[in-house]
């Protein structure tokens, strides 16, 4: 490897980390809001940045980061989900609930 190969690489790690950090920072802002269109995004930005490591060979130098953002991504989902269901719940679950259980009585 020349000496211009090595500062390619290691100018490109410094680009990929900066770019986690920034999906990182939008993943949490998606955490707390639960927002589910965000999080589509986010998850092609993750794979789309993965495959460029992956090209340019240096995903080893940031892996340990590209799984952490990963985990907060599948925490995000959850809450996303969790909070989709409970709203869904409130808006018409609990009203047939309510009519079955005054009609199926014996």
């Amino acid at each position: 490897m020349t000496y211009n190969e090595n500062a390619d690489n290691t100018t490109y790690i410094v680009f990929v980390r900066r770019e986690l950090n920034r999906i990182r920072h939008r993943l949490k802002r998606a955490l707390v809001k639960g927002d589910r269109s965000t999080l589509d995004y986010i998850a092609k930005d993750i794979i789309l940045l993965e495959i460029e490591a992956l090209n340019r060979g240096v995903l080893d130098d940031v892996k340990s980061e590209l799984l952490e953002l990963k985990q907060i991504y599948v925490r995000a989902y959850i809450v996303s989900r969790i909070a989709n269901f409970n709203v869904e719940r409130l808006s018409w679950g609990l009203k047939n609930v309510g009519k079955r259980r005054t009609t199926h009585r014996t």
